[in-house]
């Protein structure tokens, strides 16, 4: 099984909540992405950076939208 990983702060996901990672073994298998905060945050300073394009009224929910998704 997968544990994921704050690919900024280091937090451990276990069971929906983001703990400060405890001692992880030598086997256990790591995937990497954001925790809630460290995304909020990824997301301000990326359309902060877009705020001078067309698109700056796009707020963050639309980012599925522009992914297709």
């Amino acid at each position: 099984m997968l544990t994921r990983m704050c690919c900024v702060c280091h937090k451990v996901e276990r069971d929906g909540e983001w703990l400060d990672a405890p001692c992880l073994s030598e086997n256990a298998l790591l995937t990497h992405g954001y925790c809630p905060s460290c995304f909020a945050e990824a997301m301000a300073e990326v359309e902060e950076m877009l705020g001078s394009l067309p698109m700056a009224g796009m707020g963050s929910s639309d980012w599925s939208t522009m992914r297709g998704a």
